[in-house]
């Protein structure tokens, strides 16, 4: 019988939590095509369009080298062509060149894209200048943060130095504790929790020191800044020494003479205090600790019910990441959220998993037949369709919109977009039509990646050069 619709059993995909997991491919986007015409204003009507000079070109014949006026035409004629590959090119070729020029003439570039429209260049140059590896391309990053320090790109700049593992990073580092605003020491902070080498430790100690007055002996409570600094100091030296600067200072002025490589191979047996599956950020991994011990309660995930034909509507199981990580939880169905009994009472953050929302067959002795799109196929068998559709009621989207609109976490996937928030939230935001797959960039707003929730999340996810001082037995080590 080809009659009602039923559901695909079968899915390749993987689970993910859309509010904590994102995606940016920076270095494949490619250049647009206003650039030409972006360039052209900013290089003035009389600058010449033809193709990229060559670095060769722009030597002065006293052989001093190209300086940064010259270096940044380079660049924005590279960037003018709309040719990402000759971008990337001018910027590795401009890498390996000594000095500080190449840097603040890519830097100067980027600032100038700061209020345009031209995102994928601004985005490119910074990632591909954060790359650098000279002692001075670090110095003319860290002295062009400070004095941007109240402009966005001095945060997209930290933020494209966030994966860094060069130990000259540190020049940027310090420069930024001493002289940058609050948001930018945290982003500080967690770019120096990465560079396990005994310049960091030394870089971070006075900030300690400084943070730790501020709390009067005792009178105030810990800083933000200075809790993210154990965090860092935990990450670097794998040491779990608490809060007390005395004991930092203590054990820190007996043991750098060994140098963190051997302090770090000593602590590498110890299991991990966190319990969790695999490695995290090493600043945010210490944030997970004490949340095994939540009250009952405080985390509720929501789910899709089982169909009698043995049907899991689930598409995801967010309970299964909060088991891996030990974080205390409760489940329920969403059917339970519909009752007049229930409450969000006593609840801090809410999941609800992406679950199968349209009417479907659940009759057992019925089979899929051909697919139709949306996850469904044509139900296929004798007898007659057992229609049903597990689809929260207005009421219960009710007491979700009321429990987010008193303080509370809402963290949704996929079809929930349908179900739950163009519903209850449709101030906000909501459906859209299905588009095919691709990829595409995802970039935040320009200096908005200090904010506490995007601080680290729109950074490269693999880490390059750990690879490559894998491959090649490189140390960064400055023992």
């Amino acid at each position: 019988m080809i009659g009602l619709k039923m559901p695909t059993f079968k899915f390749g995909r993987f689970a993910f939590l859309t509010a904590a997991f994102l995606i940016l491919v920076l270095l494949s986007i490619p250049a647009s095509a206003y650039s030409q015409e972006l360039f052209m204003g900013l290089m003035g009507p009389s600058a010449p369009i033809g193709p990229v000079e060559t670095l060769s070109s722009l030597v002065d014949e006293d052989d001093e080298g190209p300086s940064a006026k010259d270096l940044r035409k380079l660049v924005q004629q590279a960037a003018m062509s709309g040719d990402a590959a000759a971008l990337a090119e001018v910027l590795r070729t401009l890498g390996r060149m000594p000095g500080r020029n190449a840097t603040a003439a890519i830097l100067s570039t980027a600032n100038s894209l700061s209020r345009s429209t031209a995102d994928d260049i601004y985005w490119f140059l910074l990632q591909g200048v954060a790359g650098f590896k000279g002692a001075d391309a670090f110095t003319e990053m860290g002295e062009f943060v400070v004095r941007y320090k109240s402009k966005p790109i001095s945060r997209d700049l930290l933020n494209a130095l966030r994966k860094s593992r060069s130990k000259y990073v540190n020049r940027v580092v310090r420069r930024v504790l001493e002289y940058c605003p609050a948001d930018m020491q945290m982003m500080a902070v967690d770019i120096a929790a990465e560079v396990p080498v005994r310049r960091t430790v030394d870089v971070l100690m006075p900030i300690l020191a400084r943070e730790s007055a501020k709390e009067k002996d005792g009178k105030r409570p810990p800083t933000e800044l200075k809790r993210s600094l154990i965090s860092a100091l935990e990450a670097l030296t794998m040491q779990q020494l608490g809060n007390s600067l005395i004991n930092w200072q203590g054990w820190w002025e007996r043991e750098r003479s060994r140098g963190l490589k051997v302090i770090r191979e000593e602590a590498e047996s110890h299991e991990s205090t966190t319990g969790l599956a695999r490695p995290l950020d090493p600043v945010r991994a210490r944030q997970f600790l004490g949340l095994e011990d939540l009250p009952p309660g405080k985390v509720l995930v929501i789910k899709g019910p089982t169909a009698k034909n043995g049907f899991d509507t689930n598409y995801d199981h967010i309970e299964h990441v909060l088991e891996r990580i030990s974080i205390p939880h409760t489940v329920i169905e969403k059917g339970e959220v519909e009752k007049s009994s229930f409450s969000f009472n006593g609840v801090a953050a809410v999941f609800i998993n992406c679950s199968h929302i349209h009417k479907f067959c659940q009759n057992p002795d019925h089979k899929a037949g051909e697919y139709t799109g949306n996850r469904m196929h044509r139900c296929v068998g004798e007898g007659p369709h057992d229609e049903v559709q597990f689809k929260m009621n207005k009421d219960a989207i009710d007491k979700i919109r009321r429990f987010v609109e008193k303080g509370g976490y809402l963290f949704t996937e996929d079809w929930c977009l349908i179900e739950v928030l163009e519903i209850g939230f449709n101030k906000y935001l909501r459906s859209g039509t299905a588009l095919e797959g691709g990829s595409f960039g995802i970039s935040p707003e320009k200096g908005m990646t200090s904010h506490p929730l995007l601080r680290g999340v729109f950074v490269p996810p693999v880490d390059m050069d750990a690879l490559r001082r894998k491959k090649y037995g490189l140390d960064d080590e400055d023992d």
